[in-house]
């Protein structure tokens, strides 16, 4: 299933050999990923260096935030 808001594929198994069975958890399937999409949450995980980007671009902001504080109390 094409996911245009990643721009990827989302594929998953059933595992399962049963084709009625393959077909309801299919179904379900798909409906799970078009209710994430409605309500803009995340289809894939994040990657590790996504997250490692994340937190040193927080990390940043509050060194930042630390600097201007210890500037002003010891003015």
């Amino acid at each position: 299933m094409w996911v245009q808001q990643e721009q990827k594929y989302f594929r998953k198994s059933t595992r399962t050999k049963n084709l009625d069975t393959a077909i309801s958890v299919g179904k379900e399937f798909y409906l799970d990923v078009h209710s994430k999409l409605r309500h803009n949450e995340p289809i894939f995980s994040k990657n590790f260096r996504d997250v490692v980007g994340e937190f040193l671009e927080e990390k940043k902001k509050f060194l930042i935030v630390n600097k201007r504080i210890t500037r002003l109390v010891k003015s």
